[in-house]
């Protein structure tokens, strides 16, 4: 274990004398776990936030295929030959 030193705010400082007793024994592991979590929250952010531009690209390209199809749904082709490859140029 490394001892550091920090300075806190006040607010901080009553935040952690608030703190869970039974959970949270010591300031320094709800400071550790505090910012563990504050991390994690971080890195879920960064996922979500990527999750959703693929979702979007995928929306896109499920309406890009429903437009440009080249079936028609009943089993034979539409007269009409689609190129898919044009819309993932911008990928």
């Amino acid at each position: 274990m490394i001892d550091k030193h920090f300075r806190l705010t006040e607010e901080a400082v009553e935040q952690i004398g608030r703190r869970d007793k039974i959970r949270y024994p010591t300031e320094s592991r709800f400071i550790a776990d505090a910012v563990s979590a504050f991390s994690e929250k971080a890195d879920n952010e960064k996922e979500e936030k990527e999750l959703k531009r693929l979702c979007r690209k995928l929306e896109g390209f499920i309406r890009w295929l429903q437009e440009n199809s080249p079936w028609d749904g009943q089993g034979e082709p539409a007269d009409r030959q689609a190129d898919p490859y044009d819309y993932l140029d911008g990928i």
